[in-house]
């Protein structure tokens, strides 16, 4: 009796799966090509080809931070991905992202945590997650090193994709306090975050809050 319950609901979600995959078949996040529906990473073969080993060093190092590093050109498809992914309720994307961010992690392993940039709790209501923190978790697990929150948001302000480069630095003065100050102090942080500025994904906005970190003897911040 067990078996044939298990049987007929192994059948049930196959056949759920596949009703889903009818309606909202997958789609490669940069590309919106078919995907097979089972696959791992929403990325389709040829865009894993040309987006793959595209991670580069930034061309000046901002102020406030140890070292910078690229995993995507900000442009075209890979832009409007990322705008979908932030705005366009897909926190299915992250998975993807982290991946072509996973060289670049893994280049750091003698880091002690893994930490994101927050949003405000107005925001997070509106689009019910933090796209900064859901490439932490994604990467944190990949990597084996533990994530940690190491910035609180203080309040809302405005939305940085409005606003010009000097706008962004003094739209993020005061709007962030440390956390966990304790275990931060000396540690080593890999931050993540996903606004954009120029043709790069992170911005160079980052050094702003890091400055919060640097007060509390932060030891490195990548």
């Amino acid at each position: 009796l067990q078996n044939s319950r298990n049987f007929q609901s192994t059948m049930s979600y196959t056949i759920y799966r596949r009703l889903v995959n009818v309606i909202f078949p997958a789609r490669c996040i940069f590309c919106r090509h078919g995907i097979e529906p089972d696959s791992d990473l929403l990325v389709c073969p040829k865009c894993e080809k040309l987006y793959s080993g595209e991670a580069f060093q930034s061309f000046e190092m901002p102020d406030g931070l140890s070292a910078c590093r690229f995993a995507l050109r900000y442009q075209g498809n890979v832009r409007s991905a990322i705008l979908r992914y932030k705005f366009g309720a897909r926190p299915q994307y992250a998975k993807s992202f982290a991946h072509f961010m996973l060289p670049l992690a893994r280049a750091y392993t003698d880091f002690d945590y893994v930490s994101w940039v927050p949003v405000s709790p107005l925001r997070y209501m509106r689009r019910t997650y933090n796209q900064a923190k859901l490439l932490t978790v994604a990467l944190s697990k990949s990597i084996g090193i533990p994530r940690l929150g190491t910035l609180m948001k203080l309040r809302s302000n405005k939305a940085q994709s409005k606003l010009s480069f000097e706008e962004r630095r003094q739209n993020v003065r005061g709007m962030y306090s440390v956390r966990n100050k304790a275990r931060v102090n000396g540690a080593r942080i890999l931050l993540k975050k996903t606004d954009f500025d120029k043709n790069f994904i992170y911005t160079k906005v980052v050094p702003r809050q890091t400055l919060f970190m640097n007060t509390c003897s932060l030891g490195e911040c990548h």
